[in-house]
């Protein structure tokens, strides 16, 4: 305990306590000793009430000593230990600090939010452990460097003025991250590089948000915890926020399955979740898209394309909302959605990066005889006036052999008796590389072909083994169609979605081939029919094969063995939807966030080996300002040799990178990747003291709010006593007792009766 003003305390104090005894004494040397008969009687009363009588004066005399001595004591100004006391007390320490710097601390309220809050803990405990005489040591370590593998930003430090400047300029450029990572990367971190020392005590101080979504599903937290409280640390978890606060944020943004060409309106979906315990209504989103360029290496200033108004989103729950955007010109377009402020602004807005091509290059492999392909032909691509975006390309099988297919979204394969090894090898490159293939059945195809080269014991692209043609016999009285279909299927759903048409009723099937005696879907996870004949046999089976698809129908393109197509338009719209179905894997873009890599992957003869890397500045709703730029030499792919990879790092901001390329022939290209707020972190959920108690059972720690250690300067020794309100009220207790206690030690006057009726 210290003092503001000791020498009231050690100079007066004494002086003033005694003062009462001083005036008790003086009194006693007033009285005179006079012999009267009367006063006999009145001493042998007196012997009698004698020890009460000083019991109740000594009482007084010491309530009327203590009233001095408190009110002396209070302007003496005491400032008793606190947390910050008990903290430093001892002779060596060694702060471990573990700072929150990811993205749900931006969480804000009242003109502060957590991370200002972290700060000042961390500022706070580094400036009083440099006043400290006794050697105390510092170490400071983020979550994002732990989680990026990297060094302590300050280990082992000792606490002096010169670390408190250090700390000064490194306050000023630490900030949030975005990053999506938990405290359990920075404890192992702290576990295995800051070991104790012999002759000194360790305090970890955990400064974070202490969410729950975190310390919930890791288990493993704990049990870190438990071997650095056995290696003797001291856990302190600080609490930086002041309640759980509500949160809206755009989880997903991106587009909808189909032709992304340009000057064709495509459909892509914007999905809000509300990360709180009410209801959201009225919630307003902002549409932005890139406007034309001079030129695709230019940066594309957004412009707005609209807003959507979302009536109402639950506690909870995630709603989609879909919307249509047209670009004139072929390249990589952005698209942006932004949502209000609210308690995080970094998860309110979302980017997409969307590839536009000039056309849907698709090959159709026909071999001749029945000419099939003209009739598929005419599905996908009908017109000039009916623009859908696709160009067909019509080859026979020995294009597979040489043929570039990686640039076809999707292969038909129609008329097809044999292919050669190095045909069937490519074929199955493309489709493990994302490609989808459809072969359709017809009299040239061959049964022992595709059983032994493209089926292979189900090693192969082709679904199922086959036996041969057979003829679907026709039953009059059975009424049901003959084909019998998944009609929630992404390649039906348009086609025979709606049960008041009766497209599917129309289709009659004459021939197809017939499945293997032996062979049962059910054996192969990969394997789906998704539609059947009226007999129970496969018409239509799928296979996943790598990161593609394969897809047999087991009757002909053209309505040869079928009446498919001939009078209505489901066939079209079938073979549209099978074509964004299979090829949408060409064409899908993965949902980049804050914490992954970017790399750029290119073949090594095409492109000169040095990329350029440009970050963005901050992300803002206003046109995107190029960063630095960055030259990344590209190295040898260790799975590859054909290819080159450039890799720039882990990102940690959000917005659209760029990397700039060199063709051999002198071009300029360029592609942009758009990375968006980690998702873990838009829920505030947080863990009160109770709720970390259950988690950390065999845990030994102090819970503190962020205020408790937010206190300024002058205070840091301690709380001044004055300033508390039950010291006063213990004060004004002692001088009501001693008021009472004198009124009844004293002589009062009996009042007289009042003898009149």
């Amino acid at each position: 305990m210290t003092f503001t003003f000791p020498s009231l305390f050690f100079v007066w104090l004494l002086p003033l306590v005694a003062l009462p005894v001083l005036i008790h004494l003086i009194n006693l040397l007033r009285h005179r000793r006079v012999s009267w008969a009367a006063m006999e009687f009145l001493l042998d009363s007196k012997k009698k009430n004698e020890k009460s009588v000083r019991i109740k004066q000594l009482l007084l005399l010491l309530l009327r000593m203590i009233a001095i001595a408190a009110i002396v004591f209070m302007l003496a100004g005491p400032i008793l230990q606190d947390h910050w006391s008990r903290l430093f007390g001892g002779s060596n320490v060694h702060h471990v600090i573990l700072l929150d710097d990811t993205g749900s601390m931006a969480d804000q309220w009242a003109n502060t939010n957590a991370f200002s809050r972290a700060k000042g803990v961390v500022e706070n405990i580094i400036r009083r452990a440099s006043r400290e005489s006794s050697r105390q040591k510092v170490t400071l370590l983020r979550f994002s460097d732990a989680a990026l593998g990297k060094p302590p930003e300050i280990l082992r430090q000792v606490a002096a003025d010169a670390l408190v400047d250090k700390l000064s300029e490194l306050s000023g450029r630490l900030e949030v991250t975005a990053l999506g990572a938990g405290p359990l990367e920075g404890l192992e971190l702290i576990e295995k590089r800051v070991k104790p020392e012999a002759d000194e005590s360790t305090i970890l101080y955990l400064v974070s948000d202490l969410r729950a979504a975190q310390w919930q599903q890791s288990p493993a937290i704990a049990q870190v915890l438990e071997r650095l409280n056995g290696n003797g640390s001291e856990i302190q978890l600080v609490h930086c926020v002041d309640a759980a606060h509500g949160n809206l944020a755009i989880t997903h943004l991106g587009p909808v399955p189909g032709q992304q060409v340009a000057g064709i309106s495509m459909r892509m979906a914007v999905e809000v979740t509300n990360f709180s315990d009410t209801s959201a209504t009225n919630v307003p989103l902002a549409i932005e898209q890139t406007l034309p360029a001079a030129s695709n290496a230019e940066l594309h200033e957004m412009a707005a394309l609209g807003s959507i108004k979302i009536a109402r989103i639950e506690p909870g729950e995630s709603v989609t909302r879909s919307f249509d955007v047209t670009f004139s010109s072929p390249g990589e377009h952005v698209v942006a959605a932004s949502l209000p402020p609210d308690a995080i602004e970094l998860d309110n807005r979302r980017q997409s990066v969307v590839e536009v091509s000039e056309n849907v290059p698709v090959l159709i492999i026909d071999d001749g005889g029945e000419d099939q392909s003209i009739f598929l032909r005419l599905a996908l691509a009908p017109s000039a006036r009916v623009k859908t975006g696709i160009r067909p390309r019509i080859e026979r099988s020995t294009f597979l052999r040489s043929g570039d297919l990686d640039r076809y979204h999707t292969i038909y394969l129609l008329n097809i008796s044999e292919l050669d090894q190095q045909e069937i090898k490519n074929l199955e490159d493309y489709v493990r590389a994302g490609g989808g293939v459809v072969f359709f059945a017809g009299a040239q195809l061959h049964r022992q072909f595709v059983n032994d080269a493209l089926y292979r014991d189900g090693e192969g692209l082709f679904p199922l083994p086959l036996s041969s043609p057979a003829t679907l016999l026709v039953d009059r009285l059975d009424k049901a169609p003959d084909v019998q279909l998944q009609k929630d299927h992404p390649i039906f759903s348009r086609s025979f979605g709606d049960s008041s048409n009766t497209w599917l009723q129309s289709i009659a099937i004459r021939r197809y081939y017939a499945p293997a005696k032996h062979w049962n879907a059910d054996d192969d996870a990969s394997v789906s029919v998704i539609a059947k004949l009226r007999n129970g046999d496969p018409w239509m089976v799928e296979k996943a094969f790598g990161a593609g698809r394969t897809l047999a129908v087991l009757s002909t393109a053209a309505p040869l063995w079928h009446n498919w197509g001939r009078s209505d338009p489901s066939f079209v719209l079938w073979a549209l939807d099978t074509q964004v179905y299979l090829g949408a894997a060409k064409v899908a873009r993965p949902e980049r966030q804050v914490g992954e890599p970017l790399r750029v992957d290119l073949p090594a003869g095409e492109y000169q080996p040095v990329v350029g890397f440009i970050a963005p500045t901050i992300p803002t709703v206003e046109p995107q300002q190029k960063g630095d730029l960055t030259q990344v030499h590209a190295t040898q792919s260790e799975a590859d040799l054909q290819r080159q990879v450039a890799e720039y790092g882990t990102v940690l901001r959000t917005g659209i990178y760029e990397a700039l390329l060199s063709p051999i022939d002198g071009s300029s290209e360029v592609r942009r990747f758009a990375y968006n707020a980690a998702l873990s972190e838009s829920d505030l959920q947080t863990l009160d003291q109770g709720q970390l108690r259950q988690i950390l059972k065999d845990v030994s720690f102090e819970y503190l709010r962020a205020e408790d250690l937010l206190v300024p300067s002058t205070r840091q020794a301690g709380f001044p006593l004055a300033e508390q309100w039950w010291f006063f009220l213990i004060l004004v207790c002692v001088l009501v007792v001693e008021q009472l206690l004198a009124y009844f030690a004293g002589y009062h006057r009996a009042k007289k009766k009042d003898h009149r009726r």
